[in-house]
């Protein structure tokens, strides 16, 4: 590509990637608008004794997620390229404002790798995926964990059951662990899929991703559970102001389901989060909380753990010009 060229697309990202988030802002400005009852729920979150130091804990919360989400990166990308925590933290957040508008976040893929050398874009895309394996195997043990806990707590099955569902949520987890352990078994069947031959002569590099170590591997997952917890604590943050009680373990236990459950829906996180709205209404039905506080809860954790990342993603992408430029 030439520099021209170059210039031209990356011009046209910015337009696009600007336009995009600016029409999500404007919709989901007018969701709240038109409707009052959630609109004053959401202004009442921030008029409470205590929303201020509140609202700021939630946001350092925020930087603690995506810093812990930068140092998962920087050891992911360790075999392949070395990223300060500073590149990889920008490269985490341009990738999620790309995946605010595609299903099943697939524009983070493109978010993430954008930064790395035009040789190792095909193995980073593969690189990414390991770490939403170990995202994915934290979110699926404690949302089990939550489930058979919520069961458990108010008697909803026969012992027979509940160790029914017990010794699944093992076996499902031992599975899951076994195959992320393993990772490097599946490179050569990788390598045998029909790729296009432009592709082709890049595969040799997915044998890098032999190269994780079961250390490299565990710390990458013990990051990917620490997130969770972080976005459980946000969330309980954010229901104590909402509804004025404490949160109780039960209640952590829906968050945990309700992580669970979103984690299956593909859809992007533009028109998902009504889907979103949707499970968590009914999870929080389940012990006694209405529908309005769900729906602002859900809203809240939406503007701070999406919105004000991908704004800043957004920044990035504008002002990072140079770095995107001589990669491609």
């Amino acid at each position: 590509m030439t520099q021209k060229n170059r210039s031209h697309f990356f011009l046209l990202l910015k337009v696009i990637a600007t336009i995009l988030l600016l029409a999500l802002l404007f919709n989901q400005c007018n969701k709240l608008t038109s409707n009052p009852v959630l609109y004053d729920k959401i202004i009442g979150f921030y008029s409470r004794p205590n929303s201020l130091p509140i609202g700021v804990l939630i946001f350092i919360l925020v930087l603690v997620n995506y810093s812990l989400e930068s140092l998962k990166w920087c050891a992911i990308l360790k075999p392949l390229e070395e990223f300060s925590f500073w590149k990889a933290l920008k490269s985490v957040l341009v990738g999620v404002l790309f995946s605010i508008f595609t299903p099943a976040r697939i524009g983070e893929l493109g978010g993430r790798v954008i930064e790395l050398k035009k040789e190792n874009r095909l193995v980073g895309t593969a690189a990414v995926l390991v770490g939403s394996v170990a995202q994915n195997i934290g979110i699926l043990f404690l949302g089990l964990f939550g489930l058979i806990w919520f069961v458990y707590a108010n008697n909803m099955a026969e012992r027979l059951i509940f160790l029914s569902m017990l010794i699944i949520t093992i076996f499902l987890f031992f599975i899951a662990i076994l195959c992320y352990f393993n990772i490097n078994r599946f490179i050569p069947f990788a390598k045998k899929l029909p790729w296009p031959k432009r592709i082709r002569p890049y595969l040799g590099k997915l044998s890098l991703l032999t190269h994780y170590s079961s250390t490299t591997l565990r710390n990458i997952l013990f990051l990917s559970i620490i997130r969770i917890m972080v976005w459980t604590f946000q969330y309980v943050l954010i229901m104590f102001l909402l509804t004025g009680d404490s949160v109780h373990f039960i209640q952590i236990a829906v968050i945990l389901m309700i992580f669970l459950i979103q984690t299956g829906i593909p859809l992007p996180s533009i028109t998902g989060l009504l889907a979103r709205s949707g499970v968590a209404v009914f999870m929080w039905s389940q012990v006694n909380i209405d529908e309005w506080n769900a729906l602002a809860a859900t809203f809240v954790i939406f503007f701070y753990n999406l919105i004000i990342p991908s704004l800043v993603g957004l920044f990035v992408l504008i002002f990072n010009r140079n770095n995107l430029n001589e990669n491609t």
